[in-house]
């Protein structure tokens, strides 16, 4: 999941990845890293800490043989921490100087804050590239960024619009968020 996942996309279609975030030195974190590695992500922002769970998301799928799997439940093992992962801006900074976007994907751990998406929205700004944020249920607290990949439930939230299926509203609703950003 999360910021994982879409690094895992991006090499499958034979993009360069540098990914910067935090792992524990666990059997979780390991297995990510080597995984990454080996289709060549560039981890020199990656940092592995002791005192850090990895999070894991164990999806559950049913389905026959011939058929689709649906996924029936996710299991998710997350630590919540007083003291959030730190890792080295500086060099994201370096790293962001030659991307071709920017994607940020905090999933809602807060190892991004604020801050932190100004200076890399003046960056992507700079050089004239994308920056792509998965917030996940903190979308009110990015701005300046070319998109954000808010589901309906976060969209919600950060509203306080309950949008159910009405189409016209999530319309209304999103029209609202862009002229406000």
């Amino acid at each position: 999941g999360g910021a994982a996942n879409a690094a895992n996309n991006l090499l499958d279609l034979r993009c360069s990845v540098s990914i910067a975030g935090a792992v524990g030195e666990d059997e979780a974190g390991n297995d990510l890293a080597d995984i990454l590695k080996s289709k060549g992500a560039d981890l020199r922002a990656l940092r592995r800490i002791g005192s850090y769970r990895t999070p894991v998301k164990t999806r559950i799928l049913a389905g026959a043989l011939h058929s689709a799997p649906q996924q029936v439940v996710r299991v998710d093992r997350v630590c919540s921490y007083d003291r959030k992962p730190k890792i080295s801006w500086k060099l994201v900074e370096i790293i962001a100087q030659s991307a071709d976007a920017i994607i940020v994907s905090d999933y809602g751990y807060g190892i991004i804050e604020p801050h932190l998406i100004a200076q890399l929205s003046a960056t992507a700004r700079r050089r004239d590239i994308p920056i792509v944020v998965d917030s996940r249920f903190r979308m009110s607290e990015f701005h300046d960024v070319t998109s954000i990949t808010p589901n309906i439930t976060e969209l919600e939230a950060s509203t306080g619009v309950s949008i159910g299926s009405d189409a016209r509203l999530l319309r209304k609703v999103a029209q609202r968020i862009l002229r406000n950003q």
